[in-house]
């Protein structure tokens, strides 16, 4: 079956080895594996052939690995109750999915690596969540060779295309992310393509019910409130600017933490007190082990108000875990 080819190919890619180990041990089932062609060749293959494992916990896994990190996220929120309730009415959103032809989706999620153009592959509810899953094929660019001849200098730069996952899930209670599989170009580059995606999807979710939610309060809070949410977060770059444009830009090493330079931190807390505002944060999650995050999760607060950065692939549970945080951090200062 071609569709099973690609999950394994993809899950390959996306997730690790011992994470397939510990779901084939979770079932009592020969789980080594010296390598991913053994894995595949003699454990996933045999089990979906034997009907020991299902395709849809496979599917499941592929997700969990691939949605969560190395993203853009975009918010925007509703207050619309009774809408929100439209579309967690299962089988009115399901006809509405039948009218506009989405209902395979929903019913035999597709299993795709690069698709020719931007695809839904999957229409889903979550725990207290809606997710469309959007794949497409990623233009992308890297330094293939450079070379010094004189006072010139050449780069050749190879072009190829990868597998891009996007995610727009709208909540139970009104929030709708949408996370954009990062990509080369400018940040106009995510505006069109989130256009795109609405496009795709007008015909079943009214995205004129959801408007911008902005985040940019928490870039504010996590500052004021630092000596409050140590150790739970570590600063590594702040950038503060004015109406000027006088800009302070504050680095640390990647476990290094700005608060551990008082003349930084004072330099910053001044310049704040002077009206300027923060531009950029920086910041990790550290790992809260046996608590959340079980590792550190970088983010990145920067750009549209609206948005948030997660450079990094991390477990669902984490994921949420932040999100949830920032949310919760998202207030106003004085």
């Amino acid at each position: 079956m071609e569709d099973t080819h690609t999950l394994l190919k993809l899950l390959q890619h996306a997730t690790t080895k011992d994470k397939i180990s510990d779901f084939l041990r979770g079932k009592d089932l020969a789980h080594s594996a010296p390598n991913w062609e053994f894995m595949i060749s003699n454990r996933l293959s045999v089990y979906l052939e034997e009907g020991l494992i299902t395709v849809e916990e496979l599917i499941n896994i592929l997700n969990e690995s691939e949605e969560n990190g190395k993203q853009h996220i975009f918010f925007f929120k509703t207050d619309n109750e009774a809408y929100i309730d439209s579309l967690f009415d299962r089988e009115t959103f399901e006809s509405l999915l039948e009218e506009n032809g989405l209902l395979e989706k929903y019913n035999d999620p597709e299993v795709i690596d690069i698709p020719d153009e931007a695809t839904v592959s999957q229409i889903r509810y979550d725990e207290n969540a809606l997710t469309f899953k959007i794949i497409e094929g990623k233009i992308y660019q890297k330094i293939h060779r450079e070379s010094v001849d004189g006072q010139y200098l050449t780069k050749v730069y190879k072009i190829g295309t990868e597998r891009g996952v996007n995610v727009l899930k709208i909540h139970r209670d009104g929030l709708m992310e949408v996370r954009m599989s990062t990509r080369s170009g400018s940040a106009t580059v995510y505006q069109t393509d989130l256009r795109n995606y609405q496009q795709m999807l007008s015909a079943v979710v009214n995205f004129m019910q959801f408007p911008i939610y902005q985040i940019k309060n928490a870039k504010e809070y996590v500052w004021k409130n630092r000596d409050d949410l140590q150790p739970e977060i570590r600063f590594t770059n702040t950038i503060v600017k004015d109406d000027f444009g006088f800009t302070v830009d504050a680095k640390a090493g990647e476990l290094s933490n700005i608060l551990d330079n008082d003349a930084i931190t004072e330099g910053i807390s001044s310049m704040l007190d002077e009206d300027a505002y923060i531009a950029t944060q920086n910041i990790y999650f550290n790992s809260n082990e046996p608590n959340l995050p079980l590792h550190d999760v970088h983010v990145l607060m920067k750009g549209m108000g609206n948005e948030l950065v997660i450079p990094a692939i991390c477990s669902k549970d984490d994921y949420e875990h932040v999100i949830r945080r920032i949310r919760e951090l998202n207030v106003e200062t004085p």
